[in-house]
């Protein structure tokens, strides 16, 4: 089954608001990149924070998202976070808790301009379980 994915642009902030994606992945997750469809940021910023919560639960083994970013119309991407899979998005096998993150890449890779594209790619999902039915919104300013 081919995973179905939602993304649903957000109205820029404004002040100090600023602004935010929200990506949802509706199917079971598959370990794949470019797993929703590309948004593209209208305001930019420095990314703030990240959550994420599953309402489906991965177990077996903890799912592992990555949101990377695009400056060249997707040509090459870049994760937001650290290099590591322990510094990307973490969901524990078993849990539906909502796991923040504020913890980003270096810069250029930390913040995002109008008319960059952000995905979201699965490095790991729940071996039985995958995980699926999971929100994930990225917030800058």
């Amino acid at each position: 089954m081919p995973i179905k994915t939602v993304l649903v642009p957000q109205a820029s902030g404004g002040g100090a608001a600023g602004d935010k994606a929200t990506f949802g992945l509706v199917a079971d997750l598959l370990v794949l990149s470019d797993l929703t469809n590309h948004y593209i940021c209208r305001k930019g910023g420095t990314f703030l924070d990240c959550v994420v919560n599953p309402k489906v639960a991965p177990t077996g083994a903890a799912a592992i998202l990555d949101i990377e970013k695009s400056a060249d119309d997707g040509a090459t991407w870049a994760s937001v976070f650290p290099a590591g899979e322990a510094n990307k998005l973490n969901l524990p096998a078993g849990s539906t808790a909502t796991v923040s993150l504020a913890v980003f890449a270096a810069a250029p890779n930390n913040a995002i301009a109008p008319g960059d594209f952000l995905r979201i790619n699965c490095l790991q999902k729940g071996s039985t379980i995958a995980g699926s039915r999971i929100e994930v919104v990225l917030r800058w300013q």
